[in-house]
């Protein structure tokens, strides 16, 4: 993930500041949308909402908690007070999926509508989701908690390697999903037969969009990404 210099106008801050936010609205519609379609949300997703089944809570309070744990794994690992600015990610999440959810596109959105509608609004989920990941992740800002975990693992193993670590990550998800939908007595909850495909599918798009944003981004050319 060699990042090389950063091509003007890129390189200002407030033009990263943009692009930052804008991943995290783009992520969290992502979010929305695959919940919506009922196929089954994506790992991490579906860990929220089964939480949120579990403590009657709105989608963001139980995204605001889960990324609070994993803060706090991070911030025990790394040891450096620059990871404190996580928090900025982990309230912007929140915000970003209860504005999504409460404001904007209701739950009987999609209600009713036949396989097909739903399945082009899935498909059209899993390429916004990834979409905002790599918007926030090539900023260099710090990153949602779940791909600051991607680095921390990434780095602990010293590797570049982003798909079979994400892998690693997304599988960790679906059984804290699974775990808490069982708690709460919903069955698999928001984990479907999607969850798995998301799981797999996610982990390539995500490469594909930081390799493509960074081609932009950056002047050296991108070796040894995926």
């Amino acid at each position: 993930m060699s990042e090389g210099k950063r091509q003007y106008p890129f390189s200002l801050v407030s033009v990263r500041i943009v692009q930052y936010i804008l991943g995290f609205l783009t992520l969290a519609l992502g979010v929305i949308i695959i919940l919506r379609s009922d196929f089954g949300a994506g790992s991490w997703d579906a860990t929220v909402a089964n939480l949120s089944l579990l403590l009657n809570s709105t989608l963001g309070v139980a995204s605001l908690i889960i990324n609070f744990t994993i803060f706090t794994i991070i911030l025990l690992f790394r040891r450096r007070k620059a990871y404190l600015l996580i928090i900025v990610p982990v309230i912007m999440m929140s915000l970003a999926i209860d504005f999504w959810d409460i404001l904007i596109i209701p739950d009987s959105w999609l209600s009713g509508s036949n396989f097909l509608v739903r399945l082009v609004f899935f498909v059209l989920g899993i390429t916004i989701l990834p979409l905002g990941l790599a918007l926030i992740i090539t900023t260099n800002f710090r990153a949602g908690t779940v791909d600051e975990l991607m680095l921390l693992i990434m780095d602990y193993f010293k590797t570049k390697k982003v798909f079979f670590i994400r892998l690693f990550i997304e599988i960790l998800a679906i059984v804290l999903a699974i775990i808490f939908s069982f708690l709460a007595n919903k069955s698999l909850g928001a984990v479907n037969y999607g969850t798995l495909l998301i799981a797999f599918l996610l982990p390539p798009i995500l490469s594909f969009h930081v390799y493509w944003i960074r081609k932009i981004i950056y002047e050296k050319k991108i070796k040894h990404f995926i």
